[in-house]
């Protein structure tokens, strides 16, 4: 619900589609090539209220620590992910 533009009154067309014709398979589609028809519905909550939602999640999002390359000897690499715990 907190990411479905249908709550605020709009028709999304187009989100998803197959690969090919035989292929049950689907991929997303762009924001940009999706066909949005604004004020299609009676909208359930206001555009304000999901917009701020929207910010809110955005913040909350959980930032993925990048991986550490560790070189243990010349020609060799190991990757080291940082962990959260405190070294004793």
């Amino acid at each position: 619900m907190l990411t479905n533009p249908h709550y605020v009154g709009d028709l999304v067309q187009g989100r998803r589609t197959t690969v090919s014709i035989t292929s049950k398979v689907r991929e997303g589609v762009p924001k940009n090539k999706q066909i949005i028809t604004e004020g299609a519905y009676h909208p359930i909550i206001s555009r304000d209220d999901f917009e701020a939602v929207q910010q809110y999640m955005q913040g909350r999002k959980r930032q993925v620590a990048k991986p550490r390359i560790i070189s243990i000897q010349p020609n060799r690499r190991l990757i080291n992910f940082v962990s959260r715990q405190k070294s004793t």
